[in-house]
């Protein structure tokens, strides 16, 4: 079989745009650690359980129903149930509802906190609302933001310290009430969700530069 060659001059276009592409994807890394590099220190927190902050009437609860019980209403809500994998895999829909669906007591607001409590905790703001949690889903509504931000409570949540509620030989489950959330002001809440925002953003650019630098090492060879 015929040998495919390359020319010379397309390998050192290829090395060199991708030191383009490492250099970039490196300034946008050193621009997110400048920018939230400040993060660095909170308060103390006072920490309360998912149940007293419904006492104290800064959250609501609702629990999902299974999806046979949603039957009768619209198709186009019904294609809107949300299941334990939706919150686990954050395949939330982006979009909202009309207003005219606004009747139904069971459809989520944007902003609520969609928590799931079977083998581990996960927890994920729906920024869309509009949604029909099912069976074993959660439904949290922040009443008082002058307490608590929703995207603050859904990393609370999600905390390492509350995996020690879960308990359960078959399938291990922690009761949400017993959840601990530490309160902190809100405005360092609100430091804290941009400070995982940023994390999630050096995640990505890393395993970016991660693939360009494998490409680029690869080019010399490929004459």
């Amino acid at each position: 079989m015929d040998r495919i060659e390359r020319e010379p001059t397309d390998v050192s276009d290829t090395y060199r745009q991708g030191w383009t592409s490492i250099t970039e994807t490196m300034t946008r890394l050193q621009n997110v650690l400048n920018t939230f590099e400040h993060l660095v220190s909170f308060s103390k927190p006072r920490v309360m359980t998912v149940g007293e902050l419904i006492d104290q009437g800064v959250l609501d609860l609702r629990m999902g129903r299974p999806k046979d019980r949603y039957e009768g209403t619209p198709a186009k809500l019904r294609e809107r149930i949300v299941t334990a994998a939706d919150v686990r895999d954050d395949t939330l829909r982006e979009l909202g509802i009309d207003g005219e669906y606004g009747s139904y007591p069971d459809l989520t607001r944007k902003g609520d906190v969609l928590v799931t409590v079977a083998k581990t905790v996960n927890a994920r703001v729906d920024e869309a609302g509009g949604h029909f949690p099912s069976d074993g889903v959660y439904r949290l509504r922040v009443l008082d933001h002058e307490v608590l931000a929703p995207g603050y409570l859904a990393i609370a949540l999600c905390g390492s310290w509350n995996k020690r509620f879960h308990s359960g030989n078959t399938i291990r489950r922690a009761a949400l009430k017993i959840l601990e959330i530490p309160r902190v002001p809100v405005a360092e809440q609100r430091d804290i969700r941009l400070a995982m925002v940023a994390i999630q953003l050096l995640h990505a650019d890393s395993r970016h530069l991660a693939e360009e630098a494998s490409h680029v090492g690869t080019a010399p060879s490929s004459l």
